[in-house]
């Protein structure tokens, strides 16, 4: 998808070859540090912090059954593996895994896991991924209705949810969805603290 283009009453998803792939009179615009492709949302002040994750092989069959969060996080995947992560890199760019920041990674496990992590080390490591969380000042949200003019066809935002997306994003959209639907979920007191204009007051 390369841009949204309001046309008449609806919003348009246009691809790279300038074709319509989808149109709707409502349109949420939720692409994480990539949100500031599209004009509407251009202006806020959105951030990318980079982050990494590890697959460890354990030298020996780990007992770990569930998820650990600490600084950073553990998850257990086979008997022999582990994902750990992740590292907070704001200077960094692209997408191929660092060995230091391997490095990060097992040192955090150290700090927090020592029985776990005192056995492991980078020789352990079998491959790993970046990704990249957005941010805003002030760490909360951005969700919520973009100011448009036209109470037709309405455009909404859902982005920086940096580390904590797995909770945040839900309430964000219940936000979202109780502002076009005029409902209310008991969400709707959050929605001053996320509202996307509060860059512009």
């Amino acid at each position: 998808m390369s841009h949204l283009e309001s046309r008449e009453d609806q919003w348009l998803a246009i691809n790279t070859a300038q074709e319509v792939i989808a149109a709707a009179e409502i349109a949420v615009i939720a692409s994480g540090h990539l949100t500031c492709q599209f004009e509407k949302s251009r202006n806020l002040p959105l951030k990318q912090v980079a982050g990494q994750i590890s697959r460890i092989r354990t030298p020996s069959a780990h007992a770990l059954q569930q998820v650990i969060c600490h600084k950073g996080y553990v998850l257990p995947q086979t008997p022999d593996e582990l994902l750990i992560g992740a590292t907070y890199m704001r200077e960094r760019s692209g997408y191929s895994p660092d060995s230091q920041e391997h490095e990060q990674n097992l040192k955090t496990l150290k700090q927090y896991l020592p029985e776990l992590g005192n056995k492991l080390g980078p020789d352990d490591v079998i491959d790993g991924r970046v990704g990249y969380r957005c941010v805003v000042p002030g760490r909360m949200p951005v969700a919520g209705l973009l100011p448009s003019g036209n109470t037709q066809n309405r455009l909404a935002i859902s982005t920086a949810h940096a580390s904590r997306g797995i909770l945040s994003s839900g309430i964000s959209a219940e936000i979202i969805a109780d502002q076009i639907c005029d409902t209310d979920s008991g969400y709707g007191r959050h929605a001053p603290v996320v509202n996307p204009v509060r860059f512009s007051r």
